[in-house]
Formats: structure tokens, sequence, C-alpha cells
């Protein structure tokens, strides 16, 4: 069983460059990827709060995986 990397994202835009480089880069690692989109929103909305939310949820399931 490989060991796994959890990549977290706020924009869609990244995901399949960044996976594709691990891919390449890292053969030996799975990858899982978390998106959120609604964190870049919430900082354009100045709301730190959600944005801290978000993030620390998906860290949290980072860590689970």
């Amino acid at each position: 069983m490989k060991p796994t990397i959890a990549l977290i994202h706020a924009s869609r835009a990244a995901v399949d460059l960044v996976t594709v480089y691990y891919s390449q880069q890292a053969p030996e690692y799975d990858l899982v990827n978390l998106l959120d989109d609604g964190v870049m929103r919430a900082l354009g909305a100045e709301d730190q709060s959600a944005a801290r939310r978000r993030l620390g949820a998906m860290l949290r399931t980072a860590r689970e995986e």
C-alpha cells in the first residue's frame, strides 16, 4: 500500500496541473485532491472566519486520508 498525499486546493484551475506534477515526480504516493472553491469566495467577501472553517475542514479530511 502506497502512502497518501492529500492535496488541498482552493481553485479548480490548479488541480489537474498539480496532480500531473506529483504523479510524475512522486509516483510512489497515492494522491487525494481536496477542493473547496468556497474558500476563495469567503476571502473575497473578507469573511476570514468562513475561510478558516473551510480550510480547517479540508485539513481534517486530509489528516484522515
